[in-house]
């Protein structure tokens, strides 16, 4: 296993994972678990456009 499955399949499956950005420095990415019970409860505040670097897309 790895550590998103051990989140998916852990006993008290938190609802949300807060995780660094790899890409963007001092943001985050949160993950949210589809097989939490509130998960349908979750919206977002703020959309914002995001404009990719093309250098990202370079094989």
């Amino acid at each position: 296993m790895n550590a998103g499955n051990d989140w998916l399949m852990a006993a008290a499956m938190p609802l949300l994972l807060v995780v660094p950005s790899v890409i963007v420095p001092h943001e985050c990415n949160v993950l949210i678990n589809p097989k939490h019970a509130d998960a349908g409860t979750v919206s977002y505040k703020k959309l914002r456009k995001w404009i990719y670097d093309p250098q990202l897309l370079k094989a």
